[in-house]
């Protein structure tokens, strides 16, 4: 079993890309995890990775109200401040969708359902995050979603991302074995009036690609 102080220590003392490697195995120590993160937030060098590890953290029984009270004493500064407000509106979105659903099943008796969109698009979002710590593209497939899924997903993320003030984060994701984002994305950043129809889509997304990799690198550094 991990111990936690461990865990902890060779987190802070990691390079970015290597760093969140240990959310999950920190996260599943639940609420004392949490209390021990809230220092971190503040921390312009460990706060978006200990934001992203409380929620994490949060998904699991009893520790969402320490989660958000965690979240909401920090001190956080900059995009770590964005992150914390963005990641309480989720926790207080999936509290208020476990209230409503929580205590009557589905017609299967699956009480998760309505989470499960939530749970996907956090997911997603880390894994484009970590590649985009290591200056990497992925491939749609990597994603291990459903491709029209996946479109839908990325788009939520782009529309997340670019109220936050960031770049699309999406443009690191490619089909196989080519260097482009998929039409999706295209229609998706024309819609956020940040591509216009006959701009060069080759200069676009070297220029927004280098946008995330700058923006994620500054965020973990």
């Amino acid at each position: 079993m991990d111990d936690l102080d461990a865990l902890l220590h060779d987190a802070a003392a990691a390079d970015p890309a290597t760093r969140m490697e240990f959310r999950d195995r920190i996260a599943a120590f639940g609420s004392e995890a949490i209390k021990r993160l809230g220092s971190w937030v503040s921390d312009p060098r460990l706060g978006a990775f200990a934001v992203r590890t409380i929620e994490r953290a949060a998904a699991m029984p009893g520790t969402a109200a320490v989660a958000k009270l965690t979240l909401q004493k920090a001190d956080a500064t900059g995009r770590t401040r964005d992150d914390v407000v963005s990641a309480l509106s989720r926790l207080r979105v999936q509290a208020r969708r476990s209230a409503s659903t929580g205590s009557r099943p589905g017609p299967t008796g699956d009480t998760k359902r309505s989470r499960t969109k939530d749970e996907v698009f956090r997911s997603l979002r880390d894994l484009l995050a970590e590649n985009a710590c290591r200056r990497q593209l992925m491939a749609y497939s990597e994603t291990g979603l459903n491709r029209n899924v996946v479109g839908k997903l990325l788009d939520d993320i782009n529309r997340s991302e670019h109220e936050q003030g960031r770049p699309l984060l999406s443009v690191i994701v490619v089909h196989k074995g080519e260097t482009m984002p998929g039409e999706g994305f295209f229609m998706c950043a024309r819609d956020l009036g940040r591509y216009q129809e006959g701009q060069d889509r080759a200069a676009f997304v070297r220029k927004e690609r280098e946008a995330v990799f700058k923006a994620w690198a500054s965020e973990e550094a």
